[in-house]
């Protein structure tokens, strides 16, 4: 792949941080956090967003690779029956038409 094609991407990849860095200095509030009876020690508000951010990151990954992987297994036999067809026409192909 040429390295023209990774340029957008380390673009919006600096983009992001400074965002994230402009969110973090201007938000240096803390707060404290308490998620089912359990109470977490107070933190900036920017480490929790960018906790949670993460953590859904994550969990959105985590949970869509069955169905990527159910789609590369696919995809793979469909390669293999293509290629299957694909012999078999070249060798219909190939084969003298009997004629009646």
């Amino acid at each position: 792949m040429s390295r023209m094609l990774y340029i957008p991407y380390a673009i919006l990849l600096v983009f992001f941080l400074f965002l994230g860095v402009m969110f973090a200095v201007q938000n240096p509030t803390e707060v404290p956090l308490e998620l089912f009876g359990y109470s977490f020690a107070a933190d900036s508000v920017s480490r929790w967003v960018l906790a949670a951010l993460t953590i859904g990151a994550l969990l959105g990954i985590f949970l869509s690779l069955p169905m990527v992987w159910n789609a590369n297994g696919r995809a793979s036999r469909l390669q293999k029956r293509l290629e299957s067809c694909q012999k078999e026409l070249d060798k219909l192909r190939t084969t003298p038409f009997n004629e009646r």
